[in-house]
């Protein structure tokens, strides 16, 4: 389904915020990546929450949709190496 609308529906569009808790990465490090993506002159904007290692996003749902795929790709554990010696 493609929906066309104008800039001014757009614009009238509720935000919605969500929670987005880090397993692996910190929230403060990640935090300038995901800023780049929210369009703050709509209203959306990111926080840091370090006491659970969240981030709390407030944006449109279109582009949370594009959001989530990158927090998820960003969020990985650590690529690790066993060293084992006789």
């Amino acid at each position: 389904i493609i929906k066309i609308v104008t800039n001014e529906s757009l614009a009238q569009e509720p935000l919605n915020t969500e929670v987005y808790i880090l397993n692996y990465a910190r929230a403060k490090e990640i935090e300038p990546s995901i800023s780049a993506l929210v369009n703050k002159a709509g209203g959306g904007q990111v926080k840091v929450d370090d006491r659970i290692n969240a981030l709390i996003i407030s944006e449109r749902p279109s582009i949370l949709a594009k959001i989530t795929p990158v927090l998820q790709s960003l969020d990985r554990a650590t690529d690790q190496v066993m060293i084992e010696s006789k």
